[in-house]
Parts: C-alpha cells; structure tokens; sequence
C-alpha cells in the first residue's frame, strides 16, 4: 500500500525536503545499515525525537554499533565512520539541510543535487 497522495505537503515545512528525498529509491546496492545510519542523522537534525527512536532501533537491528550509533552527532570528530559512511552523512546533511527549506541549489524544497549511486556496491563493515 503507497503512502496517500498529499502526505508530503501535509508536514510542517521544514521536514519538506527530508520527506520528499524519503521517497525516492535508494541506490541499488546501499544496504540497511548504512540507509538506517542516514536515518538517524537525519532525525536528529530535523529534532524528531520518533523518528530517532524508530531508526536507531532499525539500525541497531541491521548491525550498526550502539558506540556508532552514540558518535552519530560529532561523525566529524569520530574516528569510527568509514570514508564511505561520512560521504553519505554528508549527504544526507545536505537534504536535510538547516531547516531554511532550500534545496542544495538554491530553490525551494526537494533534495540537493548530489548523486550518492556511487555509494551502492561498496559494501563493506559498518
């Protein structure tokens, strides 16, 4: 069952472009742990504190460390991210943005233009 027509509007602003970014598929290849890891950051970005919850539980389940998942808010200063899960952090950083409701061009709503594909088939521990 789809999500209803609409949903995405229906949120206050500043969730906007997360949301929107949410229903686009990911890469083929990007496995759960590092998706859920994408999650979390950006649940503490945008301060819901469900959405933490829930995909904290979903990445703990998909084999993401709770000392990871702890380092999650300064995965700048930590040493314990790969080279391939600050690039995707920083990602998902940039669509989830500061709450100004733009996109990484400039325009209003939608996720930045930046292509994480590369990311799928790298696999690797998380």
């Amino acid at each position: 069952m789809g999500r209803a027509d609409g949903w995405v509007t229906s949120l206050p602003e500043r969730y906007r472009p997360l949301a929107a970014a949410h229903d686009v598929p990911p890469p083929e290849g990007l496995e759960t742990g590092l998706l859920q890891l994408m999650a979390v950051r950006a649940a503490q970005m945008t301060d819901c504190p469900a959405c933490a919850k829930l995909h904290t539980r979903l990445a703990r389940c998909a084999g993401i460390s709770q000392d990871k998942l702890a380092a999650l808010a300064a995965w700048r200063d930590a040493r314990c991210f790969t080279p391939r899960e600050r690039e995707a952090l920083e990602w998902i950083e940039a669509v989830a943005g500061d709450g100004d409701d733009h996109g990484g061009d400039g325009s209003p709503g939608g996720p930045p233009p930046i292509d994480v594909s590369h990311l799928a088939g790298r696999g690797g521990p998380l």
